[in-house]
């Protein structure tokens, strides 16, 4: 098999792959013997290796049954004409991406825009130049050769990408797993009050009952006023063990559904109307908490100016409870590294603000810690970007927050800090959710 001599060697990249494919023949069809003769000569003296046909059925049973790499089709046929032909090849999928070029002595416009339209390539007008030929055909085997190689290479970006959206999924995934395990400790202190409320009670309401049965029992065999009085104060104790328990009992399964809440990592939570400084508190409070469990002499002062008309929001509480604690996370971290190094010269303070701007609510976070250098800021929002030490931060953390915060949930979140003295995170979203279509539409 004779090959094509044009060498691809200084072609870009985008060819590099799996190794050539087997050199396709060019496909000649026209039905004078001598223009077939002619054709066939110069293309396989330049190399090339070529199939001929002398009409229109011929070359489709010859395209179909082996592919070839160009096609050079004369118009005026007996039987099928050259439109016809070409309009049947693009028809089917097997040959509807071989280039098509046009050999006709027409000379009308309207005839080269009828074959451009069906989907040829290009026109060859006889009679013949065999240079021009040549040219034409070397050019578009090597535009084909680049188009079948761009889809290639698309091909497998498309597959690459879809690959990297798996694995980024995933990856956000165990970031809000591995959160998850970092707020156990701060949800298994918030539940350890009311748990021990509810022991402590319910210890309490089995010496009352024993002690309501011998008061029973003493009153059936004596009946007397005193007892009668003494049994309706033990069953008022009871009735108030009883409230209490079950008060401590919802307060924990309060905590119980927030977590619930927070664990999801779907990312298909429906946006539900809130108590902006209630959800506020109760993630500050995880997150705390959970910072304590790691180091027990961490403590903070709390600044809380909490704008008491601000009312219910529209988030995803999840999601949003999640970017708060985040934040809050990264706030208590800051200050613990600050106070490691001052020692007790130094007081932690974490200042919290809402604040009600008509239809946009405003949350600011501020922490007096050890602030973000100058040459960070501008990449704390980028995924995998951390100033935390190797193996104490994955770099998800504000990107997700960011993602949330700002993609999700429609708001602005800016960062104003100065290195050793403060970090404040200022976060200004629509009270009203709005999804992307509906945000893009007003």
């Amino acid at each position: 098999m004779t090959v094509l001599p044009t060498s691809l060697d200084n072609e870009p990249d985008i060819l590099a792959g799996p190794g050539p494919e087997p050199e396709r023949p060019i496909l000649i069809v026209d039905d004078n013997p001598t223009n077939l003769k002619v054709l066939s000569k110069t293309l396989t003296s330049a190399g090339f290796e070529v199939a001929v046909a002398n009409n229109g059925t011929t070359a489709l049973k010859l395209a179909t049954y082996d592919p070839p790499a160009l096609i050079l089709l004369d118009v005026m046929m007996p039987g099928i004409d050259g439109f016809k032909t070409c309009e049947r090849l693009k028809e089917e999928e097997i040959t509807q991406d071989i280039p098509v070029i046009f050999m006709t002595a027409l000379s009308e416009t309207a005839a080269k825009v009828r074959g451009l339209s069906l989907g040829a390539v290009d026109y060859i007008t006889k009679p013949f130049e065999e240079e021009e030929v040549l040219a034409r055909v070397r050019l578009h085997m090597r535009l084909n050769t680049l188009a079948r190689a761009l889809e290639t290479q698309n091909q497998r970006l498309v597959k690459t990408l879809a690959d990297l959206q798996a694995a980024q999924k995933q990856i956000v995934t165990q970031e809000k797993l591995a959160s998850l395990g970092t707020l156990a400790a701060g949800v298994a202190h918030e539940l350890r009050n009311p748990l021990n409320f509810v022991n402590n009670f319910a210890a309490g309401s089995v010496d009352l009952a024993q002690e309501v049965q011998e008061l029973l029992q003493a009153y059936q065999a004596e009946p007397q006023p005193a007892l009668w009085e003494d049994i309706q104060a033990v069953v008022g104790e009871l009735s108030e063990n009883a409230r209490c328990i079950h008060e401590h009992g919802h307060r924990a399964e309060s905590i119980i559904h927030s977590m619930m809440q927070h664990a999801r990592t779907d990312g298909g939570g429906q946006a539900q109307p809130v108590e902006l400084n209630a959800l506020l508190e109760q993630s500050v409070q995880l997150a705390y908490h959970s910072r304590r469990a790691k180091d027990s002499n961490f403590n903070v002062s709390f600044d809380r100016q909490y704008d008491g008309g601000i009312g219910l929001v529209e988030v995803v509480i999840g999601d949003f409870t999640r970017a708060i604690i985040n934040l809050v996370d990264n706030a208590c971290y800051a200050l613990g590294m600050k106070k490691a190094a001052l020692g007790d010269g130094f007081q932690p303070k974490l200042t919290l603000i809402t604040r009600d701007l008509s239809d946009m609510a405003e949350v600011v976070i501020r922490d007096n810690g050890s602030g973000i250098p100058p040459t960070a800021i501008e990449k704390i929002f980028t995924p995998f970007f951390t100033t935390k030490p190797a193996g104490e931060g994955t770099g998800l953390g504000l990107s997700l927050t960011y993602d949330i915060l700002v993609g999700q949930h429609r708001g602005t979140l800016k960062v104003d800090t100065e290195l050793g003295e403060y970090t404040e995170f200022t976060l200004v979203f629509p009270k009203q959710f709005r999804t992307q279509a509906n945000a893009s539409l007003s």
